[in-house]
């Protein structure tokens, strides 16, 4: 296994251990098709060495911290799907790096997973729950954009999944940003729990800084109705939290992340389409010159692999705001 890696880390230019072991298991030790995963099409994963920022390229010189832009992009990545998970999460990974969004918010990452990201994703900091260690989500912010000031990880003290909030607060474009991810309890059975959940969340949203920017996305599992119930009990959620996706017009393409009618990973001939991925934003005057607004929104991982998957069950959303 030594001497292939070798041969590898040569041909491939890649110096990061890690990256190279990844891609040699990924091809069954076959080092020429390690190769050419690597290279696959125009979506290489290009690994950023002890850099302190990205180098310039096309992809990243227009989202630089001076143009007033901030790009936030929101996944769950499926990693608890065994079945082609180092292909979807390379495909991932190739995303991330297409677009150089300045904040990610992935939920079901996997232990296994976890190390390939940041070996891949060395221009991005990574923050997950410490003692995690089944599944869990994680936030990355790229070092060239977002200056960090402040993380930690709350836990849900009512959760029976292992679910808690990831918070990390910065500087992006001079402005003050507070960040915060999360999965929020699964099923139907769970409802209480995730209202509650998606309440204390509201909750601490409210109370951040009035200069900051407050955005918390998610796989939130919610329905429609239970964001009502959870408004009826919080007065935060009814009067100070709003979701981007209203106040971009309640775009009908990127209305429903979790499409059974078109997304196969989890279940074959489904017809459930849910919007279960979901960002919030603290409400703020829309005359403010301080705060960072909407502007687009996209799906992302929409194509299918060789493997015959997705990237994920579910659409990954990016978010465009502009001051």
């Amino acid at each position: 296994m030594d001497s292939s890696i070798q041969k590898f880390m040569e041909i491939s230019g890649v110096k990061n251990r890690e990256t190279a072991l990844y891609y040699i298991e990924l091809a069954d030790g076959n080092v020429e098709r390690a190769i050419n995963l690597h290279y696959e099409d125009d979506d290489a994963v290009i690994i950023v060495e002890d850099e302190p920022a990205m180098q310039a390229s096309s992809a990243s010189s227009s989202n630089s911290p001076t143009n007033g832009e901030m790009t936030v992009l929101e996944w769950n990545i499926q990693g608890l799907l065994g079945d082609f998970l180092k292909e979807r999460t390379v495909a991932v990974v190739a995303e991330i790096k297409r677009l150089v969004p300045d904040v990610v918010m992935l939920q079901e990452v996997v232990p296994s997973t976890l190390q390939y990201i940041i070996s891949a994703c060395q221009e991005y900091k990574l923050y997950s729950p410490p003692d995690a260690v089944h599944y869990f989500s994680v936030m990355l912010t790229r070092k060239a954009t977002f200056q960090v000031l402040a993380k930690s990880v709350i836990n849900f003290p009512t959760s029976m999944q292992g679910r808690s909030l990831v918070a990390v607060k910065g500087n992006c474009c001079s402005r003050k940003v507070t960040l915060l991810t999360s999965h929020l309890e699964s099923c139907k059975p769970s409802i209480d729990i995730r209202i509650q959940q998606f309440v204390n969340v509201c909750g601490l949203m409210k109370e951040e800084e009035p200069e900051s920017t407050v955005i918390f996305g998610a796989d939130t599992n919610l329905r429609d109705y239970e964001v009502d119930k959870a408004k009826r009990q919080s007065e935060a959620a009814r009067q100070y939290i709003v979701d981007i996706w209203n106040i971009l017009g309640s775009p009908k393409e990127v209305e429903h992340s979790w499409d059974l009618t078109k997304n196969d990973n989890q279940i074959k001939g489904g017809n459930a389409r849910l919007r279960f991925e979901r960002l919030y934003m603290r409400k703020e005057s829309p005359s403010s010159s301080v705060h960072f607004k909407p502007v687009k929104m996209e799906f992302i991982g929409t194509s299918r692999l060789s493997c015959g998957l997705f990237p994920s069950d579910h659409w990954g959303i990016l978010v465009k705001l502009k001051i």
